[in-house]
């Protein structure tokens, strides 16, 4: 199922224009942003809406807040502000409102503090005890001012941060590429998505930085194998990969570039 997970703080709620590159809508509810930009533009509506919040901001901003959502199909999450400093508390929470096969999209414009940040720690480790489960999306809204135009801010690239160190551990601890491999597929996967949903052209200055993960795994099988006949030919495969990262203007070829000094 599709579920967004958000925060209700106890601020004063405001109407602004959040945009991001291809939706514009008022509001005073980031949520009802992107419910609205799921629902149209990506045309991939949430099934159910999961609201973290305190006694007092449900108090303070809960009727406007269902008002607003309508029949959007709630659930209330509560929690306090010692929480933060329990973690285990907030995962239980969390872990109770996912499933197997679950999408879930982070809000996390507001909420009590550290929590948001808490929630997406747990989540990752939540997703390793719920078979098929991925967070498929962070956003912030930037909030601007009354009316002022408020940019809609896609966050998830953090989440990349922590598959890479995933990634790398293992292939630094065990000599097993496989999450690189996965990691690499992925992020060539949603590279073409991207372009292809904004009409450009294939870009092969980046194109060409994803294969790095197949090439290390053709090598540390002819280690592991002791094919001796084969590590030659594999470790020129993986050399020529990294050239190819070298050579690269991307942002995105710092992690590959960085592996590359492990392995050099």
């Amino acid at each position: 199922m599709k579920k967004l997970f958000c925060f209700l703080g106890t601020g004063r709620y405001l109407e602004t224009m959040y945009q991001n590159a291809d939706y514009v809508m008022a509001s005073k509810f980031t949520q009802e942003y992107l419910i609205n930009y799921y629902a149209t533009i990506k045309q991939d509506p949430f099934g159910e809406i999961v609201v973290f919040a305190t006694e007092e901001s449900k108090a303070k901003n809960g009727q406007a807040f269902e008002e607003i959502l309508g029949e959007m199909p709630i659930k209330w999450v509560y929690y306090d502000e010692s929480f933060g400093e329990k973690p285990w508390l907030l995962f239980e929470k969390i872990d109770s409102h996912m499933a197997p096969g679950d999408s879930i999209v982070f809000d996390v414009t507001h909420g009590f503090r550290s929590i948001p940040l808490i929630s997406l720690v747990s989540s990752e480790l939540a997703m390793l005890f719920n078979e098929n489960m991925n967070i498929e999306a962070v956003y912030y809204g930037n909030f601007k001012g009354e009316g002022e135009l408020s940019p809609f801010v896609d966050l998830t690239s953090i989440l990349e941060l922590q598959e890479w160190s995933n990634a790398v551990r293992s292939l630094k601890q065990t000599g097993n590429p496989s999450l690189l491999v996965e990691l690499d597929a992925k992020q060539k996967k949603d590279h073409m998505e991207v372009q292809k949903m904004a009409n450009n052209p294939l870009s092969k200055d980046l194109l060409r930085m994803f294969g790095l993960g197949n090439a290390v795994q053709k090598l540390t099988k002819s280690i592991a194998f002791c094919r001796l006949h084969d590590v030659k030919e594999s470790w020129l495969l993986t050399q020529a990969a990294i050239d190819k990262i070298e050579s690269s203007s991307s942002e995105k070829s710092y992690p590959y570039i960085k592996i590359k000094e492990q392995l050099s």
